[in-house]
């Protein structure tokens, strides 16, 4: 009984050495029998490669293969009822790998992925030699001429020069004519007093004065108040 899922068998072409030999496409239901393998290789058009079916080695092309598509001899019979599903059986051996398929059309780009922890710093690889120089380009044109630079700031005055040889002596000038007076200036300001000099030598007593006259009597005082009364 064939897989399930498995490809309907259409054309049966012939035999084939090895399955690496099978064309690169095919059109559905083509097949190749590989007989030292006993595989029987067919074409799926939905995955786009050949699917290989194990046929039992040993039991030749003529029977295995005209038994599985009812080509033992006369016409076709007519398909009978579907039998029960039978018991899964041991896995088999893995056969052998197909060809390489085609390669299909790339898928649509991924979200980006975080960034990886930062690796280490190689060694630094040995220097390159010098490249030839190359071809000397044509001149560039001529660029605008640049914008007027700024005034520096004053530097600092240099040293004083030396002084200069004397020069020789002029002609001797005409004489002039007599100046006139100048007008009398405006009388200076008072001076401070001066300090007071030391004192002088003291000098003889006086005469002794005459006598003075007598004064006025005085006017009568104001009576005076009562004294108190003494104890008895």
């Amino acid at each position: 009984m064939p897989a399930i899922d498995f490809p309907p068998i259409k054309t049966i072409h012939g035999l084939i050495d090895d399955h690496t030999n099978l064309p690169r496409h095919a059109a559905e239901g083509d097949a190749w029998y590989e007989e030292h393998a006993g595989l029987l290789w067919v074409w799926d058009k939905h995955q786009e490669k050949w699917r290989e079916l194990n046929l039992w080695r040993g039991r030749g092309f003529a029977s295995s293969v005209a038994s599985l598509v009812g080509l033992s001899g006369g016409t076709q019979g007519s398909k009978g009822a579907a039998g029960e599903r039978g018991a899964v059986g041991a896995q088999g051996e893995r056969g052998p790998s197909g060809p390489q398929g085609e390669r299909g059309p790339a898928g649509p780009q991924g979200e980006r992925g975080p960034a990886g922890p930062q690796g280490e710093r190689g060694p630094v690889g040995a220097a390159g030699k010098d490249g030839m120089p190359g071809p000397a380009g044509p001149p560039g044109r001529d660029g605008k001429d640049g914008l007027a630079g700024k005034a520096g700031e004053r530097g600092p005055a240099g040293p004083a020069g030396a002084p200069g040889a004397l020069g020789p002596a002029g002609a001797p000038g005409k004489d002039g004519k007599n100046g006139l007076d100048g007008k009398a200036g405006p009388a200076g300001a008072p001076g401070k007093a001066g300090e007071r000099g030391p004192a002088g030598p003291a000098g003889a007593p006086g005469k002794d004065g005459k006598n003075g006259l007598d004064g006025k009597a005085g006017p009568a005082g104001a009576p005076g108040k009562a004294g108190e009364r003494g104890p008895a």
